[in-house]
């Protein structure tokens, strides 16, 4: 761009990046600036205190609540007046680390052969939407759903869940619980009245 003779530009910063981060993660924040000339000048700060490097990208993972990020820019064009320009401010809120994990149960542990069993799903730390992968003897079953129904169990079944936070900041990507793990199943009398009152299966 040409500038006019005795005209002058006004340099611009503004800085991106997330003002919520994870506790412990690392967090970046990039500087995007408009006549900075062919060498600008970057200098970060965090609470008006200078830090970070000398480059249109900061990064950190010492990060506290509260704690403002911003940037000093400082042109080297020789047609900037003035030749400094101070950037937006980010002010961060830091999430606790969590560690998810799920708990599950079973309608009924003493079945009959056929029996349908409704498990269900108790998340802790999951996030407001949850994904679920419920897996029977490893292999995947069921829908994405807090509650699965099985009428097929048979001796030495195990049945668990994944759950997945994805609405959460959290350290894990899935959860593991395996809570139910069906060894001999019981048939009352009820259900086949010719037969004896306990039977493996």
């Amino acid at each position: 761009m040409v500038i006019p003779s005795g005209a002058s530009v006004i340099p611009t910063i503004s800085i991106l990046g997330s003002a919520t981060i994870c506790s412990g993660s690392t967090a970046s924040y990039n500087a995007v600036i408009t006549n900075g000339g062919n060498n600008p000048v970057y200098q970060w700060r965090v609470n008006g205190v200078n830090t970070g490097p000398d480059s249109s990208v900061f990064s950190g993972s010492a990060f506290a609540s509260g704690q403002v990020i911003s940037c000093l820019l400082t042109s080297s064009s020789a047609c900037t007046s003035p030749d400094t320009a101070l950037s937006n401010s980010i002010t961060l809120a830091v999430a606790s680390t969590e560690v998810p994990y799920v708990q599950i149960t079973a309608s009924d542990t003493t079945i009959c052969a056929g029996m349908a069993v409704t498990f269900t799903a108790y998340p802790v730390s999951g996030g407001a939407i949850p994904v679920y992968q419920w897996l029977k003897n490893g292999n995947n079953v069921g829908t994405d759903s807090s509650g699965y129904t099985d009428g097929g169990l048979n001796n030495n079944d195990s049945v668990c869940t994944k759950l997945k936070p994805v609405a959460s900041k959290l350290t894990e990507p899935w959860a593991d619980n395996i809570l139910l793990k069906f060894l001999t199943l019981t048939c009352t009398n009820a259900c086949w009245p010719e037969m004896p009152t306990t039977v493996s299966i």
